[in-house]
């Protein structure tokens, strides 16, 4: 009683001639420029609406922002990836957790936690008390109230740690020896392989 049966119809396997005595007849080249022509524009499908998930992410102000400090340990672990969304300050509360590009340090790219922010004494901006969890110290910033910032939405462990990885020249020069093998056996197979098409006739003059 508690099993379940897909309602889905079976796809029909393919119809196969007979030729005399009763061998089955193989699928012609036209057959076969067919399947290919299919697998195709199934892949270029694929590819496009993979282009469109991407540039809509972008499009809607998400972004991917790779954490190198552990500055905000245990909730976010250097290494990983954190996926931020762009609002404006007044959106922000505290306790939330921001990515910024901080004054104080150049610009540089913090992803650190909301202790206060308030309306600032200068109009037109907003005020920031941010901390990452493992630290001591805090941050004090301004931004224009039209301004931006990255709060986060989700974290994926660890990835950054593989992205960091292939910027070391030693591996991307291995993934490069790595690509090159196998598309050298890739292109010897396929050299190898028959083509199931008859072999040109020469002209003699």
């Amino acid at each position: 009683m508690g099993s379940t049966a897909s309602l889905t119809p079976a796809a029909p396997h393919p119809r196969r001639t007979l030729q005399p005595g009763g061998a089955a007849a193989d699928p012609g080249p036209s057959t076969q420029r067919a399947r290919g022509s299919a697998a195709d524009k199934t892949a270029l499908v694929g590819a496009l609406v993979l282009f469109v998930l991407v540039v809509a992410a972008v499009a809607t102000g998400f972004r991917l922002v790779i954490v190198y400090s552990s500055s905000m340990e245990p909730a976010i672990e250097a290494g990983d990836v954190v996926l931020v969304r762009s609002v404006v300050p007044a959106q922000v509360e505290p306790g939330d957790i921001i990515t910024f590009s901080d004054p104080n340090r150049d610009m540089a790219t913090i992803t650190h936690r909301v202790v206060e922010v308030a309306p600032s004494e200068e109009p037109g901006k907003f005020s920031f008390v941010t901390r990452g969890d493992s630290n001591s110290t805090e941050e004090h910033w301004e931004i224009p109230a039209s301004g931006s910032v990255g709060l986060h939405m989700r974290t994926v462990p660890g990835l950054g740690k593989a992205v960091a990885l292939g910027r070391v020249p030693a591996v991307r020069f291995a993934i490069l020896v790595a690509a090159l093998l196998a598309g050298s056996w890739a292109l010897w197979s396929w050299t190898k392989a028959p083509s199931g098409r008859p072999a040109p006739t020469r002209s003699h003059a």
